[in-house]
């Protein structure tokens, strides 16, 4: 029946005195008791599934690496590659179908989406290659992309859309430390670091992009990941004294205001709650760096509190004067 049609029905019914108000409100109360029960019976179901698909994959894992040295190359690629595309195929097949058994469809995917990079490693060592060389993790990551970049268009759904952006963060590391080599001139560990710093802020560009077509739960998701990417390389890179680096130590604050006038501009809290966190973790490390030793650590203690409750009550305001009734 239409929208129109039965608000129509309802007036005629109120007005001939055949329902009261109350039973409308009730059956209405109850309607939406029921829808939320299926729901959450619904929530449970998929949490099951998840749950059960990793039991699978520890299952498949414990399989082979107990019976590695008596099972033959094809063997090996049949219970690791092999098992992967058949979870991938089942996962196809039960998608076809309507919540609870479509639920089951992306649990199959998710323990494919484990068993595949198990599966290309297992079939590339048979094959004599050095599965610990970059050039094969570049091939294994990048094929992984391929294969649920495809199906994210072909099946549309979230578990591929993550999938795809995982495999291809770890692309990126893979690709950039096979073109870097073993350069001499690299600091291995800050080139990490930098490398995860450039991620971090790819995160919260794409979060932003997410944020415009409407897709609040990848942008959050997102905002959340670029924003632990970003401060905490940052802070890590500000090292410690003695050996600080002054330059990351002076641009860390702005990074932090920058995120919470952002919450502001893109109404959203979680950049104001990621800033506020992460200005207090800055706060501690700047007392205990150089404020421990000169006046005393208890005296520091209490500048490090006072401090964060500026810290607490800035956030408070901003919510409340901001981001009162804003979504995350």
């Amino acid at each position: 029946m239409e929208k129109n049609e039965l608000l129509k029905a309802i007036k005629y019914i109120a007005s001939q005195n055949l329902v009261s108000k109350d039973e409308l409100i009730s059956a209405y109360d109850e309607g939406i008791a029921g829808r939320k029960s299926e729901k959450t019976s619904f929530d449970i179901s998929k949490i099951l599934y998840f749950i059960g698909g990793g039991i699978i994959i520890l299952g498949i894992v414990i399989l082979i690496f107990t019976n590695w040295d008596k099972m033959n190359d094809f063997g090996k690629i049949l219970a690791s590659l092999g098992s992967a595309i058949a979870a991938y195929v089942l996962g196809a097949i039960l998608s076809r179908y309507e919540k609870i058994i479509y639920a089951a469809g992306q649990a199959f995917f998710f323990i494919s989406a484990i068993l595949m990079p198990i599966g290309f490693y297992v079939t590339l060592d048979i094959a004599g290659l050095d599965v610990d060389a970059a050039g094969v993790n570049a091939f294994v990551s990048a094929s992984l992309v391929l294969i649920y970049a495809i199906s994210y268009f072909v099946y549309k759904t979230y578990l591929f859309n993550i999938l795809a952006i995982a495999f291809s963060s770890w692309f990126y590391f893979s690709l950039t430390s096979l073109i870097a080599g073993n350069n001499p001139i690299l600091d291995a560990e800050k080139f990490f670091e930098y490398r995860t710093l450039v991620l971090g802020f790819s995160f919260l560009f794409l979060g932003y992009y997410y944020s415009k077509i409407d897709k609040k739960v990848f942008s959050n998701m997102l905002y959340a990941f670029g924003m632990c990417g970003v401060f905490i390389t940052a802070l890590i890179l500000g090292g410690y004294k003695p050996d600080q680096n002054m330059f990351w130590e002076i641009i860390y604050p702005g990074l932090v205001f920058a995120a919470i006038f952002i919450s502001v501009y893109l109404k959203n809290k979680i950049f104001l709650f990621g800033g506020s966190i992460f200005l207090i973790a800055y706060i501690i490390k700047i007392t205990s760096e150089y404020f421990s030793h000169g006046f005393g650590w208890a005296f520091s203690l209490v500048i490090a509190g006072l401090a964060l409750m500026g810290v607490g009550y800035l956030t408070y305001y901003l919510h409340q004067k901001y981001l009162g009734s804003s979504e995350l």
